[in-house]
């Protein structure tokens, strides 16, 4: 065997090791993508199901309450106090609650709102309501992305996960404090765990919604 025929094999051979680490690299990276695709569906639906848990809680408390207040006076208080130990059994199956100091806060106002939207924003961010990243900027929802379903706000809100309600709750509190507005609590069923995010909409212009598809009729 020759000198040039011994360096061709050794070459070969040294490209064959690279192709199967490479191939090695490959496989192990889509597994892993793959897993965390996985484990993030199940989170997701896992948070859905406790938003609509949630939701049909207070909506049977509500109901309670509508319930005692058409009932005869000599029965309102017995229906009071079951619908207040719904309450403190509603109140026990909250799933644990999210410090405000632990979640990350993003402040938007949207275009073609009137401009003590973005006053408003700011006068939130100034009180550094928390968050990983408190140096975070006040940001635009343009009004291409706030005519998306998922968005179209026309006022303000506060969006949060079946965990953050006591931080939204604070928010709510901290909004009326620094501008003397409100904003809605809004349970999200587009949970984004570790960020409870407000908007500052109030006035916004909506396009109007798209003509039904003809073929959702038939």
């Amino acid at each position: 065997m020759t000198n040039s025929d011994q360096v061709t094999e050794e070459a070969v051979a040294e490209l064959h090791r690279r192709s199967r680490r490479t191939l090695a690299i490959v496989i192990v990276g889509m597994l892993l993508i793959v897993a965390f695709l996985l484990a993030s569906v199940f989170r997701l639906q896992g948070l859905r199901q406790e938003a609509e848990d949630e939701r049909d809680r207070y909506k049977a408390l509500l109901d309670g309450v509508r319930g005692a207040e058409a009932a005869p006076p000599g029965e309102r208080g017995t229906i009071l106090r079951d619908v207040a130990q719904q309450a403190d059994q509603s109140a026990a199956a909250r799933p644990p609650q999210t410090p405000l100091e632990q979640l990350e806060v993003p402040i938007w106002y949207c275009a073609g709102a009137p401009d003590d939207n973005r006053a408003h924003a700011l006068a939130l961010r100034a009180r550094h309501p928390a968050g990983a990243r408190q140096g975070r900027p006040v940001e635009v929802l343009s009004a291409a992305t706030n005519a998306q379903p998922i968005y179209r706000l026309a006022r303000n809100e506060i969006r949060y996960n079946p965990a953050e309600e006591d931080a939204a709750d604070r928010l709510q509190r901290m909004i009326r404090d620094s501008s003397g507005v409100d904003a809605e609590k809004v349970l999200t069923f587009y949970p984004t765990p570790g960020s409870i995010s407000v908007f500052f909409c109030q006035g916004a212009t909506l396009p109007p919604p798209p003509p039904p598809d003809p073929r959702d009729t038939m």
